[in-house]
């Protein structure tokens, strides 16, 4: 009987606390102001130094510029993917410059390619040397701060390749798109990574025999296969 009068007393207390609060919110009123009264006023924020986020630590306009460094072809099956290039251009404005490179790549047959015995990819050329245009697109330049005093300017820029690979005694037509990544340790020295995709002619080796005891085919027996390769860059870039 105590523990149901308990609940009861309980159960009268929330039934008045309720229609309590029942009664102030059927008597609240709408509060409404005046377009006058409303705040209609905002406030741009003041930086110390807005020089410091607004200038330029380093300009490309009008100016020279040297690269070199080493490659890598990811996808080379049967010959040495490791290629080094030299390049030299020139920055018309902020964003946009063209240089002409060259590359040389290593000589001889991959590891993957030695696993066949019984063939002999010396018969066909792989890569030999290349050279062409590169026209460079800088989209994003910013700051990174890597320490308290260290502040260093970075870029970012596409890049689109034409040009021509040395396979043996033939020439043959490539073509590229590349997004590149450089930093730059003071506002002539710097270094850059890249990533890009290759459209390129190579010898296919599979397209004539390459056993040992054969007769070696000549550069004019194996046919030109599309290659799709993607490569990997790695430079240092000196501005004049």
């Amino acid at each position: 009987m105590d523990a149901i009068n308990f609940i009861s007393k309980i159960m009268r207390t929330v039934i008045v606390v309720m229609t309590i609060l029942l009664s102030f919110i059927a008597n609240a009123e709408t509060v409404s102001l005046t377009d006058d009264e409303l705040p209609n006023e905002s406030v741009v924020p003041i930086l110390d130094s807005p020089l410091a986020v607004q200038s330029r630590a380093l300009t490309f306009s009008q100016r020279w510029a040297g690269q070199f460094g080493t490659g890598w072809l990811l996808d080379e099956p049967f010959y040495q993917n490791l290629y080094i290039e030299g390049r030299i251009g020139y920055h018309w404005n902020e964003t946009s410059g063209i240089a002409l490179k060259f590359m040389n790549w290593s000589k001889g047959v991959s590891n993957y390619g030695q696993q066949f015995t019984s063939l002999n990819f010396s018969y066909a050329h792989g890569p030999e040397t290349g050279y062409g245009f590169v026209y460079e697109n800088r989209f994003i330049y910013g700051k990174v701060s890597f320490a308290k005093n260290i502040v260093l300017p970075v870029s970012m820029s596409s890049s689109y390749d034409l040009g021509m690979i040395q396979y043996g005694s033939k020439s043959l037509p490539f073509g590229g798109i590349g997004l590149n990544n450089s930093v730059y340790f003071n506002k002539n020295l710097g270094v850059t990574l890249g990533v890009k995709f290759l459209i390129r002619q190579a010898f296919d080796p599979l397209s004539q025999n390459l056993k040992t005891q054969a007769t070696p085919p000549t550069d004019g027996d194996f046919t030109a296969k599309t290659r799709y390769s993607t490569g990997l860059d790695l430079g240092l870039i000196y501005l004049l």
